[in-house]
């Protein structure tokens, strides 16, 4: 917009002072061509601050002209000064916005996930992945882009990595504000809820699958997608930010959870928990009042996992996308958490990958 507006502003200086110079109506000209220029952009729907001062300086020069009746050459000099002093405060519009953006990249600035993302490991002996879970893998980069916030990412980028652009399509210089970065559209549709409780407590008296009654395949096929729906609200594609490589990743916002999954079929959340692959040793369960949230997991207390979630944690391995198994309190679920085509940029690794499982204990949905 700054060379749009460079070239109108100087459209019109050359009317101005062809008029001052060849019309015997000059004034009117000038009044005319200045109030055309000026109000011209508002109906384009494309305000140019810069030539907009200017046309109205320009009005206010051939007052003064005209006042001193002086000659078409003293024109000359008061209509550049015009522009000058135009653009002075259009530059001061552009100096402002321009602090703006130093603060928002400050807010929004990078930060590298390699040291919080450990690259996750392959499905052992690259065994592929079962048919259920390379269609829900499938079924999920199909969803991700619907749930994702491109505006926010494109803003992102742009602050970080087109501050000249930034500059020439200035708001001083007339670019529709609303492709701007600021801080009220870097944060819009993000999460601010609180991270809610734990339902309830989880089960401990369960076993393996092969001591206990496995599911049957009417009830798994309503928690797999009760799996699936835990897994979008935790990720929330909306909070990924602007990704240049993983030493450079602007405005991520931390996996959590913005509710408990909703009941499904026969079965209702009672306990979420969330098991740990990357980040210990050996696998671990994080031991929370609430539902898991990525960033708060510093200092959090775990616990080894118990014999279905070691059970469990097996078949996953081998490709599976859940474990179940139900006693005399209710059911226990064990699902898989892997890395889909949009993961990677982040994590690393391979598509299918295990990043981590939810741990579930579920009770009969009823009064």
């Amino acid at each position: 917009m700054l060379f749009i507006s460079l070239i109108l502003s100087a459209l019109l200086l050359l009317i101005a002072n062809w008029s001052a110079r060849r019309t015997r109506h000059a004034d009117t000209m000038i009044v005319c061509s200045s109030v055309a220029f000026a109000v011209g952009p508002f109906f384009l729907m494309c305000v140019l601050p810069a030539v907009a001062i200017q046309a109205l300086l320009l009005c206010g020069a051939t007052i003064v002209w005209r006042a001193t009746r002086r000659g078409p050459s003293f024109f000359l000099p008061l209509s550049c000064g015009a522009t000058l002093v135009a653009y002075g405060l259009a530059g001061m519009m552009v100096l402002g916005s321009e602090r703006e953006y130093a603060r928002l990249r400050v807010l929004y600035q990078y930060e590298s996930m390699e040291g919080r993302l450990p690259v996750p490991q392959a499905v052992p002996g690259g065994a592929p992945l079962l048919p259920a879970t390379a269609e829900r893998l499938s079924r999920f980069e199909g969803v991700f882009p619907e749930h994702a916030n491109g505006y926010r990412e494109f803003r992102l980028r742009a602050l970080h990595e087109d501050a000249v652009a930034l500059f020439i399509h200035s708001p001083g210089f007339g670019a529709s504000r609303m492709l701007h970065p600021s801080e009220s559209n870097l944060a819009a549709n993000l999460r601010r809820e609180p991270v809610p409780l734990q339902p309830g407590s989880r089960f401990t008296s369960m076993g393996s699958p092969g001591e206990r009654e496995r599911l049957p395949g009417d009830d798994e096929a309503p928690l797999g997608h009760m799996l699936e729906d835990s897994i979008l609200d935790f990720v929330n594609p909306r909070g990924f930010g602007y990704f240049k490589d993983r030493r450079h990743v602007a405005g991520f916002e931390s996996h959590r959870f913005s509710r408990a999954p909703a009941p499904t079929y026969r079965w209702k959340v009672r306990a979420l928990e969330l098991v740990s692959l990357l980040l210990h040793d050996e696998p671990e369960v994080y031991v929370s009042s609430h539902l898991p949230k990525m960033d708060r997991l510093h200092g959090v207390p775990t616990r080894p996992l118990d014999r279905f979630e070691n059970f469990g944690l097996e078949a996953l391995r081998r490709g599976e996308e859940i474990v179940t198994t139900q006693g005399g309190e209710g059911a226990r679920m064990l699902g898989a958490v892997r890395s889909t085509s949009q993961c990677l940029a982040c994590h690393g690794g391979e598509r299918g990958a295990l990043l981590g499982a939810f741990s579930y204990s579920l009770r009969p949905e009823g009064p």
